[in-house]
């Protein structure tokens, strides 16, 4: 059975940083576009593409044809500010259900920069 890990990645800016009562690091998507590339995410969702629901469900068919094909792993990067009402767990919760029998869903939530 093929997994699929989930990640949900806040990440901190210098500008970010020093203004204390800003949470500018959720607009910041350089680094989950980055990551994306370098991990070979399945899909990277950031704050510049809206997020649909069709985008999720054509993610979602793209991974378990994927797991059918062979390869057994998945990589699914979100941003803090992609789409507040499709946040991590409920991509988690759709991935786990729409899965079964093909892989297994895990979530990793990173934690914000302390300063």
């Amino acid at each position: 059975m093929g997994k699929l890990l989930l990640m949900y990645l806040q990440v901190c800016t210098k500008r970010s940083m020093r203004e204390s009562n800003s949470h500018l690091a959720g607009f910041c998507n350089l680094v989950i576009s980055l990551a994306g590339l370098a991990g070979g995410a399945d899909a990277a969702y950031i704050y510049e593409e809206k997020l649909s629901i069709k985008d999720l469900q054509q993610d979602l068919y793209h991974m378990a044809s994927k797991m059918t094909g062979g390869i057994q792993r998945g990589l699914i990067l979100r941003n803090e500010k992609a789409n507040e009402n499709y946040n991590t767990d409920f991509i988690y919760r759709l991935y786990s259900e729409e899965g079964k029998g093909l892989f297994t869903a895990r979530m990793n939530i990173l934690g914000k920069c302390k300063q």
